[in-house]
């Protein structure tokens, strides 16, 4: 059982009894509900079917309401009323109008525009809707009892809310306000009031008037602009794009066009006005007068429209800090970028030192190795059998080498068994050794180069070698195996508190300090190698055959360094830990074989790869998802870079298996005093496509491939959904806030 749950569930139930006061009765809070109502009206709409759902990511990307999700549905009546009752407040909910999906039902439009009147319609004529109509609306009640008109208006502000939602699991109530107030005031309309205008039948002389006579001049424009969508047909992405270069203040040739498609539409609601008054004058008792708002519409027309967003609230500007952070490091890294240069001209700077030291450190560390060769000799003359050139004083389990070159100080005891036999076909080795040394002291000066270390160990429990071989020989032919292993319970290697000191060719001081650890327990080697040789006369062939396996039931490196030269330092650490409870090891073989006589031919195979124990290379065992290698690898680099304007600069990537499939990459960034955390897991044997996390502890991009491979995604701070990013166009990323604003990622 999942612990934290059950510990959750717990604390629930004390936290519910506590707060029941020993009371078996509680009162439950009713979730708030709404009774919505309006009028569908692209022309009036008849019979046709209106469901509502969730405006979930599912359901408004394909702008539909699945029966599963269904809150309530309605039929339109004569007048294009809907009504719906019991629906959640405060919830984004989905409006879809299609033509009814009962076939006794005919789904009916009135023909209010000059394209059905030009197919020889009369205006107030009912046409039959075409099995594809669709009208979709976003809202979300916030009282008792809303108005809520189906129109084109609206149908378009709900696809600049989805637009404007892409990425989110549920469209967010300020990106529907957002878009609401972004569309109205493209067409010069009421933002607060959009949602209830637009019902007004312009096929009816008396409703027309009566809202004239009422000043509901936004109501007949609504109208007017709704019917306007049927004969121009606009391109509502083009008018989405006008809206975001209006919103930047972006001019050319693009905006230019994308307006001049914005006019034609206020155009074409002018023209419905007038087409109407003249259809419904024919009759001699109608005598409308409607200048008023054919100005009103030509008055938005002529006006360029100026889009302002509502302000940033806290979490958008935390959201834009988030941003300009990742577009401040992406371009840092890019080709000639500040965080780039300042590595490549770091790496330029240390280039020279391997050249400039590597005979005075090849020769400290020989020295080292020597030295301590001769302290195993006197410790055991079985591990080492030459004694070497050092005077070493020993005082109980203690042996030490002091001269003017040399400081070193090792405590402890080794033990070695040796078990060899030979004969003339073959023979066998079975040795066993176990050492336990401590440096106490180091220090060894060669050249220009002092080496240091405060304490360090060595440590090799119950190691064993094992050998055995065979070989057979006669005229033309001879063959031989082989078979070794090599194991210990644990091997072990630190030296804590380095310094290696040393100086360049020009007198320069270098300083390397840090730490070096590794452990193998239960390490183990094995390895087979055979050969064959057949010759007759001038035909023969040969064969060879090696193979080796390594593994270990864990095994653990951590190695961090820092460099001072030159003013300045890197800073770089190495961390790898492996957990192999299953014995997977990783083998390497190889076969050859060759053929000589009338022709010659030569056969190679090898391999190598992670697999069970008992693989080989003709019968690979790869790993299961219950048997696998699980483990991790940390890699770290800092430094100061760019030297006329020196700033910290540090890179970490962390790469775990936790399973059988999965791989967690977890990376960092520091840049401008500003950290940035990258996160992604990926399965190693499914096609799924990438996910990654940004985030700089305020707020947190998720970026996913959508289904054409292109970078898509979320920003969130705390819970909320400020921002999407819409895949990019034009090679351009775009953010875009809850509020309506935007800018590019990358």
């Amino acid at each position: 059982m999942n612990r934290t749950l059950l510990a959750t569930a717990i604390l629930t139930s004390i936290a519910l009894v506590g707060c029941g006061g020993g009371s078996s009765s509680s009162k439950v809070t009713p979730e708030s509900q709404s009774k919505v109502s309006g009028v569908v009206n692209k022309g009036l709409v008849r019979d046709g079917l209106v469901k509502v759902c969730v405006a979930s990511a599912a359901n408004v990307t394909e702008q539909q309401c699945p029966n599963e999700d269904v809150l309530g549905s309605s039929k339109t009546d004569e007048r294009g009323q809907y009504t719906f009752s019991g629906l959640p407040q405060n919830r984004a909910l989905l409006f879809v109008l299609t033509s009814h999906d009962d076939p006794d039902i005919i789904t009916q439009m009135k023909c209010d525009f000059q394209a059905c009147l030009d197919e020889g319609k009369t205006l107030g004529d009912w046409m039959n809707v075409d099995d594809d109509f669709k009208l979709i609306s976003i809202l979300a009640p916030d009282a008792d009892s809303i108005t809520a008109h189906m129109t084109s208006i609206t149908d378009a502000i709900a696809k600049h809310t989805i637009r404007a939602s892409r990425g989110s699991e549920e469209v967010n109530l300020d990106v529907i306000n957002s878009s609401r107030s972004v569309m109205a005031q493209l067409f010069g309309l009421d933002a607060q009031k959009v949602m209830s205008l637009g019902a007004i039948d312009l096929t009816d002389a008396a409703a027309i008037q009566a809202a004239a006579d009422a000043g509901d001049v936004e109501s007949l424009k609504v109208a007017a602009l709704s019917a306007a969508f049927a004969d121009t047909k606009p391109n509502l992405d083009n008018l989405f794009t006008l809206a975001d270069n209006l919103i930047s203040s972006v001019d050319g040739d693009e905006t230019n066009t994308w307006e001049e498609e914005r006019k034609a539409l206020l155009t074409g609601a002018s023209s419905v006005i007038n087409t109407v008054v003249t259809e419904l004058s024919k009759d001699e008792n109608v005598d409308l007068k409607l200048d008023d708002v054919v100005q009103k519409i030509d008055d938005a027309k002529d006006s360029p429209p100026k889009i302002t967003p509502p302000a940033a609230t806290d979490e958008i500007t935390t959201a834009k800090a988030l941003v300009k952070q990742v577009r401040t490091v992406y371009d840092a890294t890019q080709e000639e970028g500040a965080l780039r240069e300042g590595f490549i001209r770091l790496g330029d700077s240390l280039d020279p030192i391997p050249d400039l030291l590597q005979d005075d450190v090849t020769a400290t560390f020989e020295t080292l190795t020597s030295a301590l060769m001769s302290i195993a000799h006197k410790i055991d003359d079985q591990l080492v059998e030459e004694a070497g050139d050092w005077q070493i004083t020993q005082q109980g389990d203690t042996y030490t080498i002091n001269t003017e070159t040399v400081k070193l100080v090792v405590s402890g005891s080794a033990s070695l068994v040796l078990d060899e036999q030979e004969t003339e076909q073959g023979g066998s080795m079975n040795d066993s050794a176990a050492i336990n040394l401590t440096i106490s002291e180091l220090w060894i000066k060669q050249g220009s180069v002092e080496l240091e270390a405060a304490s360090g160990k060595a440590e090799v429990v119950s190691f064993v070698s094992q050998e055995s071989w065979e070989h057979e020989a006669s005229e033309g032919e001879h063959d031989f195996s082989e078979t070794w292993m090599l194991k210990a319970e644990k091997l072990h290697f630190a030296l804590n508190e380095i310094s290696l000191q040393a100086k360049d060719n020009e007198e320069n001081p270098l300083l390397l300090t840090g730490s070096i650890a590794f452990t193998a327990n239960q390490p183990e080697i094995k390895g087979k190698h055979s050969s064959s040789y057949t010759s007759m006369g001038q035909q023969g062939q040969s064969e060879n055959f090696d193979e080796e396996t390594f593994s270990a039931r864990s095994l653990d490196f951590n190695l961090g360094v820092r460099l001072d030269y030159q003013d300045q330092t890197l800073e770089a650490s190495l961390s790898i830990a492996l957990d192999n409870p299953n014995g997977v090891v990783y083998f390497t073989s190889m076969r050859e074989a060759w053929q000589w006589g009338e022709g010659y031919n030569y056969d190679v195979s090898k391999g190598s790869d992670l697999a069970l124990p008992g693989s080989s290379l003709d019968d690979i065992k790869p790993e299961t998802p219950t048997q696998f290698l699980r483990g991790s690898l940390l890699v770290s680099l800092e430094s100061k870079v760019n030297p006329d304007n020196p700033q910290l600069a540090k890179v970490s990537l962390q790469a775990s298996r936790p399973a059988f499939d999965l791989l967690n990459l977890n990376g960092t960034i520091v840049y401008n005093e500003q950290s940035l955390t990258l996160k992604t897991q990926i399965n190693t044997e499914k096609d799924e496509p990438l996910n990654v996390e940004l985030s700089n502890g305020q707020a947190i991009a998720h970026l996913r491939e959508d289904d054409k491979g292109q970078v898509v995604g979320t920003i969130r701070v705390g819970n909320k959904q400020v921002a999407s990013i819409d895949a990019p166009r034009n090679s351009v990323s775009v953010v875009r806030y809850i509020n309506g604003q935007f800018e590019s990622l990358f």
